[in-house]
């Protein structure tokens, strides 16, 4: 019983890359890009990565607005002592080639990727909006995709979420990168939360 029992330990242990890998790819969602959107649509959060993919997608010509979500106010930039988020992620775009008239803030400020889907939603009801792009790091994917899903069911507008490969790790390593196994269990915890919650 114990040979078995290391044998088998042993056999998942050198297996763990395929497995782990395997386990990445299945968890990851990224939809193909469409010939035309109405917006791209900056989530907060991922300053490092969203508005430099936002604005690589615009330059593609892909869709003609920027929607730049606006977190709710640090203390700082409510005191008046720093940009928001929002104004940071504005400005990045902008430094990127997206012009000024292409970007549009959401309001009110958002809490959370529900507080986002929300926003969007009004801002394509009033728009007769059909399609959005949304584009996010690989483990952001699958709770993006299903809250937008969700909250957008009944206006018939599509979202097509598209996966952002992180700098420090991929889905080929993540489990040997202290940011990429932090980040996959966060998301797995914040996407169970959001199926109980939502």
């Amino acid at each position: 019983m114990l040979c078995a029992v290391v044998v088998l330990g042993a056999g998942l242990w050198f297996a763990r890359a395929p497995i782990l890998t395997a386990a990445a790819q299945a968890y990851i969602l990224d939809d193909p890009l469409p010939i035309r959107a109405d917006a791209i649509t900056v989530l907060g959060g991922g300053m490092t990565h969203r508005p430099t993919e936002a604005a690589r997608l615009y330059r593609l010509g892909l869709a003609p607005k920027v929607l730049v979500a606006y977190p709710l106010t640090t203390d700082d930039a409510a005191a008046g002592l720093g940009p928001t988020e929002g104004d940071r992620a504005s400005a990045l775009l902008m430094q990127l080639g997206v012009p000024s008239r292409a970007i549009v803030p959401l309001t009110p400020d958002v809490g959370s990727t529900y507080d986002e889907a929300v926003a969007i939603r009004q801002w394509l009801a009033a728009r007769d909006g059909q399609r959005l792009i949304v584009p996010t790091e690989i483990f952001h994917t699958r709770r993006v995709k299903w809250i937008f899903e969700k909250i957008l069911r009944r206006t018939g507008a599509e979202v097509c979420v598209t996966a952002i490969d992180p700098i420090r790790y991929s889905p080929g390593n993540w489990w040997q990168r202290e940011e990429g196994r932090a980040t996959f269990r966060n998301e797995a915890i914040k996407f169970l939360y959001y199926w109980v919650r939502y």
